[in-house]
């Protein structure tokens, strides 16, 4: 029996992982560490990645010195590398350091908006 409707489901081998890594690139798409491939009709059509690449978000505050400011996001590096291949760090256009990403040994993956949705509510102090 074909299923019509697509399916979600753990990647569970390397061809797998190649495979989607390759329809991404057909469709001019990005993919990094697919964790679960989308099958329809019996075929694997796409991918989610899911809980599979740390976002590093921080804050750093006005008027620290540009030396610190490279040391600490190195050192977040540095913790994401002990759990990781890679990270992703969102930088906001306006940011001063967006234009020095690229020097940081950081690519721009897409021109893109992160969006956000809480899905727990979180702990709050009265």
């Amino acid at each position: 029996m074909m299923e019509h409707f697509p399916r979600l489901r753990r990647l569970k081998t390397d061809a797998e992982i190649l495979r989607v890594a390759e329809i991404a690139r057909g469709e001019e798409h990005i993919c990094f560490d697919p964790s679960h491939g989308i099958w329809k009709d019996g075929h694997l059509v796409g991918h989610f990645s899911i809980c599979a690449a740390p976002f590093v978000m921080g804050h750093i505050p006005r008027g620290t010195r540009p030396r610190e400011s490279v040391n600490l996001i190195s050192v977040a590096e540095d913790i994401a590398a002990s759990q990781f291949n890679h990270v992703f760090f969102p930088v906001a256009k306006t940011s001063p350091f967006h234009p020095l990403m690229g020097r940081l040994g950081f690519d721009q993956v897409a021109e893109m908006d992160l969006f956000y949705k809480e899905l727990k509510p979180q702990c709050q102090v009265s």
